[in-house]
């Protein structure tokens, strides 16, 4: 009994067993950091990866027509190239678009793909079942951006027909893009032997051609919607009531009006050149007030640093409309600078939608460097027109309708002007 005792209160070696048994303990909290420092690498990795593929997935789908499948096998592509192979090692890829789940579910330019496969489990498979799947989540989009190309905008967002090239025209945008705000099915049509060249066809709504029609451009249906970039832009402050001008000049005249500084100059009633006549604006802003401003066949029209206002004499009224008719030479320039930078023609926002038409017709030879900007009022292009000038020339107008030959271009550094549109792709989820 007393070696029993002795036994019992002996202590060497204690340690050793505690250490033993705690060292178990340790290396269980060894285990789990180092399985949660994996799952963690391992969750990043997904992550990019699922980034990478929805962002990839977006731009091929924006950039032509795509159907959900190939999309589909494009994102499980750039996925594999981040080591997660659809399929394998319970790898599984999914590519939604548009994405089934989020924000941006009616969004036709969206793609979502998900990333998941089992967490990797080391040490602490041997005190867990299991652990669950790591999952990770991307979606990418198209947006508008701010360094655009483009040169032709229909802003009306819901009739039928907003940009429409009839007969035979040739419509040739050098380098530039087509821009179409309307939703509707037809928005953007083509009837007869109408041919567009363009850097791109954007349309919020839908394509509609008829007869021997060519495209060459790509064409986008289901765009996002343009923002108007001159929305901001207010009508110069001027008198109303102080009329400098109610103008006519007759075949054979030569006359130059001068706008007083930062003061517009005020046409009550419009201003019409007639055939044969001469007329020079000097740099400033001219408004007209009612009426129309009309150049006729024959005309020689100049101007640097001008814009043009195109309104009416009461809120709410009828605004001034413009006409270009066959056989007219007209040379102007926007101002490079000041409140209405980049501006040749601005027709006053309040307009009706269809109270008046702007008319530019065959046969004149017409040089805008700048933006004719009509967000309210249709423009109507009648054959053998040439826009492009010195290579900057953008056209802006509720509606627009091409009966002839028409050029535009936006080489517009220095001019002014502000860029239109463009698109980039974003990660938005």
């Amino acid at each position: 009994m007393r070696r029993l005792r002795d036994l019992a209160d002996d202590r060497r070696g204690a340690t050793a067993l505690i250490t033993a048994l705690s060292l178990i303990v340790v290396m269980g909290f060894v285990g789990v950091g180092v399985d949660i420092g994996s799952a963690y690498a391992v969750r990043r990795s997904a992550q990019n990866a699922a980034d990478s593929a929805a962002f990839s997935a977006a731009v091929a789908r924006w950039e032509g027509p795509a159907t959900s499948a190939n999309i589909g096998d494009h994102a499980r592509a750039i996925a594999a190239s981040y080591g997660f192979a659809d399929q394998k090692d319970g790898v599984a890829i999914t590519v939604d678009a548009p994405p089934a789940d989020g924000r941006f579910t009616a969004d036709p330019n969206a793609v979502e793909v998900i990333v998941s496969r089992p967490a990797p489990v080391f040490f602490s498979g041997l005190f867990t079942a299991g652990a669950g799947p790591i999952r990770a989540r991307a979606v990418a989009t198209v947006q508008p951006g701010k360094d655009g190309d483009g040169c032709l905008v229909a802003l009306d967002p819901g009739d039928p027909q907003t940009i429409l090239m009839n007969g035979a025209p040739e419509i040739d945008l050098h380098g530039c893009a087509l821009y179409d705000n309307s939703a509707a099915s037809n928005a953007f049509a083509m009837n007869g032997s109408a041919t567009l060249t363009a850097s791109a066809a954007n349309v919020v709504g839908g394509y509609f051609h008829n007869g021997n029609t060519q495209l060459n451009a790509p064409l986008r249906t289901g765009a996002p919607p343009l923002a108007d970039p001159y929305a901001d832009v207010p009508i110069p402050s001027y008198d109303p009531g102080s009329c400098d001008s109610t103008a006519v000049v007759n075949g054979g005249q030569s006359k130059t009006f001068t706008a007083n500084g930062s003061t517009p100059y005020v046409f009550c009633g419009g201003l019409i050149a007639n055939g044969g006549a001469t007329v020079h604006f000097d740099p400033g802003v001219y408004v007209i007030q009612g009426g129309s401003l009309i150049f006729n066949g024959n005309t020689t029209v100049t101007g640097t640093g001008v814009t043009f206002i195109l309104t009416g004499s009461t809120p709410g009224g009828s605004v001034a409309t413009l006409t270009i008719n066959g056989g007219a030479n007209v040379n102007l320039s926007a101002p490079a600078g000041g409140p209405t930078s980049g501006l040749v023609f601005y027709q006053n926002r309040n307009a009706s939608h269809h109270g008046g038409s702007n008319i530019l017709n065959g046969g004149a030879t017409q040089t805008f460097t700048g933006a004719l900007y009509f967000p309210s009022e249709p423009v109507t292009f009648n054959g053998g027109n040439d826009t492009s000038g010195a290579g900057c020339t953008q056209l802006l107008a509720w509606e627009i309708t091409f009966n002839g030959d028409s050029h535009l271009a936006n080489n517009c550094q220095g001019a002014g002007t502000r860029a239109i549109g463009g698109f980039r792709t974003v990660l938005v989820e």
